[in-house]
């Protein structure tokens, strides 16, 4: 039995125009995916088991496939497509990790699926550490991401993540691995809003709006102080700022101004904006302002993102 394991991820900086180029800084979460591999070889027909549970241990999507288009065979609850597909990208590049083999696969989740910590990249993630193919390329095919998502679940560790696309639309990436240990990090708490955001939808919502190329270097010099910010009071600044240019990019609401606008801390949106978790700044006290207005799942940044590997 093979085991591997990808932490979820939450994006810091540079929602939306990292697909423009502009650096992302994104940090891992404590709770992440499982996948168990089981192979058997001789068998007489390719076929893939696939089971995938979610954080209370229920199975939510079972499904048979087969042969080398990995067909489905049996598909329990009627959401396997997109999975027969993803696996018959993959057999097309392993050939040799899929033929002839009877392959048994479970996926574990620790959150829930609603929390916009990628089931999906993790899932990707870890297909790439199973049969050793860049996550980009799973997720590139079919969808539109920008890619990071996929690079922090890998790695496991806080980074700063550039897509790059050349004239052709061929797209590549580049990354590093930072330290990012704030002295300020118990006055971080990430509030979840409840609404699980499309973020296929969110990307061509942007992409059709044609926003700017010429903006990117004022998010990267956001990207690079946060970084090195020491004080809640310099942190508080940064991601007011942000959220202020990428409102008038966007033409939306910040969601403080929406929501939360007589909330005394900063407020910021996590990828796409209006659903999943937003971080808010304050104390432990603070936070009550949330549960009184009916928003009752709360995580402290230890209990969200923990320690960070440097």
């Amino acid at each position: 039995m093979q085991r591997f394991f990808s932490p979820g991820k939450l994006m810091i900086t540079s929602e939306y125009v990292v697909l423009r180029g502009a650096k992302a800084f994104a940090l891992p979460t404590v709770k992440g995916q499982h996948l168990l591999v089981d192979e058997q070889d001789d068998a007489d027909l390719s076929v893939v088991y696939w089971k995938a549970l979610d954080h209370e241990g229920k199975v939510w999507m079972e499904a048979t496939l087969q042969g080398p288009d990995m067909d489905l065979a049996h598909d329990r609850f009627g959401n396997a497509t997109d999975l027969s597909d993803l696996l018959r990208f993959c057999a097309s590049l392993k050939p040799q990790r899929f033929t002839d083999k009877e392959i048994s696969i479970e996926t574990r989740l620790e959150f829930p699926r609603d929390w916009g910590l990628g089931s999906s990249a993790t899932l990707f993630a870890n297909l790439g550490k199973w049969l050793d193919i860049d996550p980009t390329a799973l997720l590139w095919h079919g969808h539109s991401g920008s890619g990071y998502d996929v690079i922090t679940c890998r790695e496991g560790k806080p980074v700063v993540y550039t897509m790059l696309e050349d004239d052709a639309g061929e797209r590549s990436y580049h990354f590093e691995s930072v330290t990012w240990d704030p002295p300020f990090r118990d006055f971080i708490h990430f509030v979840h809003l409840g609404q699980k955001q499309n973020s296929e939808r969110e990307i061509g919502l942007y992409a059709r709006e044609q926003l700017s190329s010429c903006v990117h270097a004022d998010f990267d010099a956001i990207t690079e102080e946060i970084l090195a910010v020491k004080t809640i009071r310099e942190f508080d600044f940064l991601i007011r700022t942000h959220e202020k240019m990428l409102s008038a990019l966007l033409g939306r609401v910040r969601v403080k101004e929406d929501i939360f606008p007589d909330y005394p801390g900063e407020i910021k949106s996590l990828g796409a904006w209006g659903g999943d978790f937003v971080l808010a700044t304050g104390t432990s006290e603070d936070m009550n302002y949330f549960k009184e207005k009916g928003f009752s799942t709360i995580l402290s940044y230890h209990q969200m993102i923990g320690q960070v590997k440097a």
